[in-house]
């Protein structure tokens, strides 16, 4: 690259510094260096977890997915060694606003990282962010490979809304003929969408669609993760545990025996040397 005229350096360092722009971020940097390298084997076998916080102005972008690519070959690679080919424990990726902060290869990574044990989990605004992000072909891909879709309420997209719509089929709707008396005179079936746009597009809070394999689409409720009643009851039994070890911990303080010190010979108080002097005057 140094022996390269002005223009071809320009191009090479115009596509390396988004990558690198990270390095301007002290936090990031201090992230970055160590004394021992990142065990992804020590990560699957203890079942940690390891948390990435980003944004796409920060400029940590290309660090976030580094380490999340570095995780997800490392543990393909642990996984191709073992006897069933698959990850035992499994690991679970969970990527919020994945086409933001961890653009990772996904339509390749969704093509086998199943079968490997390795359970993905990615969040987007919309269907229109998949094609900005991977393009339509790439989108297409991760949508074909995903085994289960939610798509919540309030997307204003018309192109998102008909294929969503579409990808819900369609129901047969019966039609009563009536005369002008109200009389019935015959009935008929037409093809309606069993999820039209405007449904779609009107979910209340707190619902979703749900497209699995296998399944007609279903309409169901989501709810914050710690309003759920085994969070809870955890959350409950992690503060008693917590405040057990506190109170025994204080309790131990408390009765402490004192500190053993060293022994000294106690001193003569005043009085008694000054009377010994007394004495050694009249004998004297």
């Amino acid at each position: 690259m140094c022996g390269s005229d002005r223009a071809a350096r320009a191009s090479v360092t115009s596509s390396i510094m988004p990558a690198l722009g990270w390095l301007t971020s002290p936090a990031a940097c201090a992230a970055a260096t160590g004394a021992t390298a990142f065990d992804v084997a020590e990560l699957l076998r203890s079942r940690a977890t390891v948390y990435l916080l980003g944004a796409e102005e920060t400029h940590a972008t290309p660090l976030v997915t580094a380490l999340t690519g570095h995780i997800a070959r490392e543990a393909r690679r642990i996984a191709a060694r073992q006897p069933s080919g698959r990850l035992d424990p499994p690991l679970t990726l969970a990527l919020d606003e994945a086409a933001l902060i961890s653009p990772v290869p996904l339509d390749s990574w969704t093509a086998d990282m199943g079968g490997r044990g390795v359970s993905i989990i990615a969040a987007f605004q919309s269907r229109a962010q998949l094609i900005a992000r991977w393009g339509p072909t790439g989108a297409a891909i991760i949508l074909n490979n995903t085994a289960a879709v939610m798509v919540f309420g309030g997307t204003k997209d018309r192109d998102d809304l008909n294929y969503w719509s579409t990808l819900a089929g369609e129901r047969d709707e019966p039609v009563a003929t009536t005369d002008e008396r109200g009389h019935l005179t015959a009935r008929t079936v037409r093809k309606v969408p069993v999820l039209a746009p405007a449904q779609l597009a009107n979910l209340p809070a707190g619902r979703v669609v749900v497209f699995r394999r296998g399944m007609p689409p279903v309409v169901g409720r989501v709810r914050m993760a710690w309003a759920r009643r085994d969070v809870r009851t955890q959350a409950r039994a992690t503060h008693r545990a917590t405040r057990a070890v506190v109170q025994a911990a204080e309790t131990t303080t408390r009765h402490a025996p004192a500190l053993p010190t060293g022994r000294t010979a106690p001193a003569p108080s005043p009085a008694r040397a000054g009377g010994t002097r007394e004495a050694g005057d009249r004998d004297r």
